[in-house]
């Protein structure tokens, strides 16, 4: 009883008890612990945009220590090496710029799951809003106990030795017991969950609006659901073999070349183009139908079909290059508005991504060459 008597009176070597406390478990959950944000993509097929522009693409896994993408085939480099996946750690996530996961490529079994994980957050199970309020409860502890941590470290350190050492102590038990509580909490981005947004991130040194609404966000990551993408796609053209991967079919016979469109969105076909020669095309291809062309007099030397088509994405952006800097209207949404099946998204006004991606004929499931 009296060394209790002593720990309750002595604030502290209370503090210092909680903050062991705090570390123990922050050091088992950190162990088994991974972004709720990433956890959504999990076993999905993804897209990876690298800040310097190039992409990276496979199934997603997840784990505490990092990220890997697994590759639908095996991917050999320009040195000869055969690659089945892409390891990024938690310290190198500065290389990432955005994570896609698109609507057209996704399986009846993957809509199926994105559904229900929707469903959830709409219409969330008392034990998923108490967890929920205990979280954030937590979190709010967590930020309290470490204020009143380094205000007792400083009155006691103050002039000793120790006192230098006052931010690294802080700093390491906050990182434990943000381990310990999962998440950030901000009451700001509570309120937008499953609202509309508009995010801004930088992309180099351009600044980029994202319309979408606000599904998740952790300490890392946003998560943004139907944001519209205005993809220009460049890809080579093999006039030897048949080339294709999700979006379209391109088959070269003599001299006609027929084009068919997989996506569920028409695809506006924009040129043929080798080297400094462009050949235009200007049609579209409406889903599910194919186009026969004449080829053009040009050199079959590096020669590329350039396309347009409107896509939709789910996105995880960095918090760190990315901010939700306008909410839209605060109302309670439709089930099929969160699962972008009534258009509210393509309404006048909601902006669209305008992207540019080349891939080189190959199928989807390794590196691309941005």
């Amino acid at each position: 009883m009296e060394t209790l008597n002593h720990i309750l009176n002595n604030a502290f070597t209370l503090s210092l008890l909680l903050v062991g406390i705090g570390s123990l478990v922050g050091l088992y959950v950190k162990a088994h612990s991974r972004d709720r944000c990433l956890k959504d993509f999990e076993n999905y097929k993804v897209t990876i945009e690298r800040t310097n522009g190039k992409l990276v693409w496979g199934r997603l896994k997840v784990y505490n220590s990092g990220i890997e993408l697994e590759y639908e085939h095996a991917h050999r480099d320009e040195e000869g090496h055969v690659e089945n996946s892409y390891v990024l750690y938690n310290n190198e996530f500065e290389q990432i710029g955005a994570f896609f996961r698109y609507h057209d490529e996704l399986t009846e079994e993957k809509k199926s799951r994105r559904e229900r994980a929707i469903r959830k957050v709409y219409r969330p199970s008392i034990f998923s809003i108490a967890s929920r309020k205990l979280r954030n409860f937590a979190n709010t502890f967590k930020d309290a106990i470490l204020q009143s941590f380094g205000l007792f470290m400083g009155a006691k350190t103050k002039g000793t030795a120790l006192g230098s050492k006052q931010k690294e102590l802080t700093g390491f038990s906050g990182q434990l017991l943000s381990a310990s509580t999962g998440n950030a909490f901000d009451p700001i981005l509570e309120r937008y969950l499953g609202q509309y947004v508009v995010t801004e991130r930088m992309v180099g040194d351009q600044l980029e609006e994202i319309p979408g609404i606000l599904k998740e966000y952790s300490p890392k990551f946003l998560e943004l659901l139907n944001v519209k993408v205005d993809q220009s796609m460049e890809t080579r053209i093999d006039l030897e073999n048949k080339m294709e991967n999700p979006l379209v079919d391109v088959i070269t016979a003599g001299e006609k070349m027929t084009i068919l469109n997989k996506g569920s969105q028409p695809i506006y076909m924009i040129s043929l183009k080798a080297g400094e020669t462009e050949h235009r095309l200007d049609v579209y291809v409406d889903s599910g139908k194919s186009m026969e062309f004449t080829l053009p007099e040009m050199t079959d030397s590096g020669m590329k079909l350039i396309y347009n088509l409107p896509r939709k994405v789910d996105m995880v952006v960095p918090r760190q290059t990315a901010v939700v800097r306008h909410g839209g209207k605060k109302v309670r949404h439709r089930l099929e508005t969160l699962l972008g099946l009534d258009g509210f998204m393509d309404q006048p006004g909601i902006k669209s991504l305008k992207r540019i991606f080349v891939i080189d004929g190959e199928e989807r499931g390794g590196p691309g060459n941005g």
